[in-house]
């Protein structure tokens, strides 16, 4: 990557964001269940199991071959026992809350750079069913 002018003062405040945002209570929320879902070998079978099945049904789905009912029922069978798992929901949350403040970051910045300015609160209401995300729904 090409170093520019500017490259130096953002990466400062990049740094200064991420510090933040490590320092906060939610980060040690979010980290605490992400290592509880490392330390639970079972909850990493249960979430594996999931996904396998439904690599299944999207490469069938995607062959157009048929789905039955059962297949489905499998599927929401080992989806439910997943969620009913407090370590393997409490990792889905973290994922959630993270992707969420990623978000939240991108969609600031991308304000920004559209209005050439900080965004305001009511820049930022609405979301995506309003158009005020930048999507263009």
């Amino acid at each position: 990557m090409q170093t520019t002018e500017w490259s130096s003062s953002v990466n400062v405040k990049i740094q200064e964001l991420c510090q933040a945002a490590l320092d906060g209570p939610w980060f040690k929320s979010i980290q605490s269940r992400l290592n509880a879902f490392k330390q639970d070998g079972e909850a990493q079978a249960r979430i594996q199991a999931v996904n396998d099945k439904g690599e299944t049904l999207q490469h069938k789905e995607s062959q157009g071959l048929p789905i039955t009912p059962l297949e489905i029922q499998e599927f929401e069978r080992l989806r439910e026992e997943f969620f009913q798992d407090s370590v393997a929901r409490g990792f889905v949350e973290a994922q959630e809350e993270m992707h969420q403040m990623k978000s939240t970051v991108e969609r600031h910045l991308e304000l920004a750079f559209e209005l050439g300015r900080l965004p305001l609160p009511e820049d930022l209401e609405g979301g995506c069913e309003s158009g005020g995300c930048g999507c263009k729904h």
